[in-house]
């Protein structure tokens, strides 16, 4: 189940990459996953979070979302 706030979460950290604050994003985009965040597809192509697609971290943090998404 995903906690009612992870989207709110997934706002922020894309603000926070629009930004400039990559290391705030990143935080803030793995507590959205923390709390249940798992939409990987939409995040890769998230223009507003474009600052963190090559970034290691948010790779890793895609790979999160694809392993705890509902099967479909």
């Amino acid at each position: 189940h995903m906690d009612p706030s992870a989207g709110s979460h997934y706002d922020v950290a894309c603000a926070e990459a629009l930004l400039d604050l990559s290391a705030e994003a990143l935080a803030t985009l793995t507590h959205a996953v923390d709390l249940g965040y798992s939409n990987a597809d939409w995040a890769a192509e998230d223009t507003d979070l474009a600052p963190l697609h090559n970034h290691p971290e948010f790779l890793a943090l895609l790979q999160r979302m694809r392993d705890q998404a509902p099967p479909t």
